[in-house]
């Protein structure tokens, strides 16, 4: 009697074997590790691989957290779903405290399978949000107006008022005290701009911000340049072209189809050191300007 209740206690303590099921390509937004997350109440998918038949997942649990090492310890200070009975894995919004702007957030989830059986979580992936609800600090600038008049005008503009077809070149030095830990640049334009740090692309896209009706808003784009900047004497430079904002629009040979001209940027630097210290770099009036190598800028005639 005494070696079956050993038994029995022996099997009791085994714990029951983990599905084969994982949670895999988990994504925000549709995304997989996106920059400058805007959204209030992000959404947060994933794929079941499991290749049993008639496989499924009948629970999930969603973790946030702001370090790895809260969320490896579980301690979520962002958020848990807790355990939710559901098969759903497209578009599960966020429900946790506010997101904090320009903040980086850690993620995972873990699922279990028809059978109940919980698998392993998914490795920890994370997303970062933009500007939110917070006011620039950069103003929009523009090439100054004697360089703009020192321009010919341009042939493809039914405005003879506007002298700008010839996209400016726009620049800030700046010379950082120590390496940052964290670099991000939050821009966007009433035209298209091409961003460069040290002379070195900051992206491979072009056309940015793309088409919306620039009246009613405008996209901007987050990048991490933190690769891009160093310790010392730093330079940003950015190329200002027409765009959907100022190239002409339809058939008409009209341009500034949703405001006036000039093309214009708006730009923050965001540097955060090891101390937690941070440095903000906007565009604003000490920006020089020049004309570019460019002679003409248009959306649908190229360059």
């Amino acid at each position: 009697m005494l070696q079956l209740l050993a038994v029995l206690s022996l099997l009791l303590a085994v714990p029951a074997p983990r599905s084969p099921a994982r949670a895999t390509a988990l994504e925000v937004e549709h995304l997989t590790t996106p920059l400058g997350i805007d959204a209030v109440q992000p959404r947060f998918s994933w794929q079941v691989s499991d290749a049993r038949p008639g496989a499924r997942q009948s629970a999930y649990q969603i973790l946030v957290a702001t370090t790895p090492g809260r969320l490896a310890l579980g301690h979520t200070d962002a958020w848990t779903s807790g355990e939710v009975r559901s098969a759903a894995t497209i578009d599960i919004p966020y429900g946790g405290r506010t997101l904090a702007p320009r903040t980086r957030y850690y993620w995972t989830v873990c699922i279990k399978d028809r059978d109940g059986r919980a698998a392993p979580c998914a490795p920890a992936t994370w997303f970062e949000t933009g500007m939110m609800a917070t006011a620039w600090r950069a103003q929009w600038i523009a090439a100054n107006r004697a360089m703009l008049d020192t321009l010919p005008h341009d042939p493809l503009d039914g405005d003879t008022t506007s002298t700008d077809g010839r996209p400016p070149l726009l620049r800030k030095a700046l010379d950082l005290k120590a390496m940052p830990v964290r670099a991000r640049i939050y821009a966007t334009a009433l035209g298209s701009y091409r961003l460069t740090i040290n002379g070195r692309p900051a992206s491979r896209a072009v056309f940015t911000p793309d088409w919306t009706d620039y009246r009613d808003r405008v996209t901007y784009q987050t990048y991490d340049v933190t690769s891009l900047v160093h310790r010392g004497p730093n330079a940003l430079g950015v190329l200002l072209g027409a765009g959907w904002y100022a190239s002409r629009f339809g058939f008409s040979s009209k341009r500034y189809a949703y405001g006036p001209p000039p093309v214009r940027l708006l730009l923050e630097l965001h540097l955060t050191y090891a101390d937690g210290h941070e440095d903000v770099v906007t565009s604003d009036s000490s920006w020089r300007t020049a004309p570019s190598p460019v002679l003409l800028s248009e959306i649908y005639d190229g360059e």
